[in-house]
């Protein structure tokens, strides 16, 4: 039986909600173009100037971000050693906020997604 056919059969059992649900998840996955990290940063990040630079905190009340496309963790200290993940270092984006107190260094991007989207975003990425 051909794909379409049996797709069409499976959604008009689905109950209105998870109808929904595949929707939503099919418009997001056109809109990303396939790509799982692409979550609508273009409307906040498109054009924005990236620098190189080690992770601090901004706050006493918070000890880590996260990448703004893969949520790879950076931190001042990883909690052991052994948490080759998290990373001490990587791209601050500069005069773009989601909180007035801090124009700058808000939002980080690991250097893996930097390479990924820097061409896509048009961003200006500087190496310090």
């Amino acid at each position: 039986m051909h794909f379409a056919l049996i797709a069409v059969r499976v959604v008009n059992v689905m109950t209105w909600p998870a109808r929904a649900v595949l929707a939503t998840a099919l418009i997001m996955r056109s809109m990303a173009g396939d790509d799982w990290r692409l979550r609508s940063q273009d409307s906040y990040l498109h054009g924005a100037t990236l620098v190189r630079k080690p992770y601090y905190d901004r706050t006493t009340d918070d000890d880590h971000d996260h990448c703004e496309f893969c949520w790879t963790k950076f931190m001042v200290d990883p909690y052991t050693p052994a948490d080759e993940e998290i990373l001490t270092e990587g791209y601050a984006v500069q005069g773009r906020t989601a909180d007035a107190r801090f124009p700058n260094d808000y939002f980080w991007v690991c250097p893996t997604c930097v390479r990924d989207f820097a061409d896509r975003f048009d961003w200006t990425v500087i190496d310090e």
